[in-house]
């Protein structure tokens, strides 16, 4: 997809989501805007992904198009997470399934410019995913996401947006269940298997404040979101990521306050 055609893209999915939320029109899109103009932003993700280029300089992706000036090539979860952020002003964000924390630094530039609210982000390191996580995953994955084990997860956030940035290394499934404080935006982006992800969104749902969204990803990969929306009479929006290479949907969201949640429910 020429670049051009991402960011009219991005501009109406930003449209749906304003009006999925009812939201002014133009509430999400300001800091679509705000991120475009971003250049110091945008440049220190970019110098961080460059420094980090011997990660994988055989595959395609960010770390063969570094230098990135332009932020329609990290497609549209990204920018959505950031406006999110910045829209919503959270106190905790939770993620799971951190990678080489692509998503985080978007999220942590829009704490910073929150001036409030953490990101605690869970996953395991690249050795034990090695040997608990690999062989269940989605075939489409591959071997995309092995990396060295030098590398820690988030390994590309710069030290400029560490600050609001926790790491928990181990399993969601142990670590969300302990969290006490009121979670208002999750962010599942680790196993994308059915029975993984109805496990994390059931877990954080009660846990969800009243405005709370989760944002799920590659909901594609599996029946597991579509499964938690319907068994819990949701009303969910679906997106395309129109920074690749076709427009499939991949991104899910649901809001724990949802003013049509409900309206299809059956009782029995």
């Amino acid at each position: 997809m020429e670049i051009s055609e991402s960011r009219i893209n991005n501009g109406y999915a930003i449209a749906s989501v304003e009006q999925w939320l009812d939201l002014d029109s133009g509430s999400l899109e300001k800091y679509y805007v705000e991120l475009i103009n971003d250049k110091q932003l945008l440049a220190t993700i970019s110098d961080t992904i460059v420094e980090n280029k011997n990660y994988k300089e055989e595959l395609p992706g960010l770390f063969n198009r570094a230098p990135i000036e332009n932020v329609d090539w990290y497609g549209l979860q990204r920018i959505l997470l950031y406006c999110f952020v910045r829209q919503l002003k959270p106190e905790l964000v939770i993620e799971t399934g951190v990678y080489y924390g692509g998503n985080s630094v978007f999220v942590l530039g829009a704490l910073r410019k929150n001036k409030k609210g953490k990101l605690m982000a869970i996953d395991y390191p690249q050795n034990r995913m090695n040997k608990v996580a690999l062989d269940s995953r989605h075939p489409w994955v591959g071997e995309t996401e092995v990396y060295p084990e030098k590398y820690e997860p988030g390994f590309i956030i710069p030290e400029l947006l560490r600050d609001r940035f926790e790491l928990v290394i181990g399993d969601s499934l142990t670590i969300l269940p302990t969290i006490s404080s009121k979670i208002d935006f999750f962010i599942h982006d680790s196993e994308h298997t059915l029975l993984h992800v109805l496990a994390e969104l059931n877990l954080v749902w009660d846990k969800l404040s009243d405005e709370g969204i989760a944002f799920v990803d590659d909901i594609d990969w599996s029946n597991g979101f579509y499964s938690f929306t319907t068994t819990n009479s949701l009303y969910p929006l679906l997106l395309t990521d129109n920074g690749k290479d076709n427009l499939r949907i991949r991104t899910g969201l649901i809001q724990k306050s949802h003013r049509f949640n409900n309206l299809l429910r059956v009782t029995r």
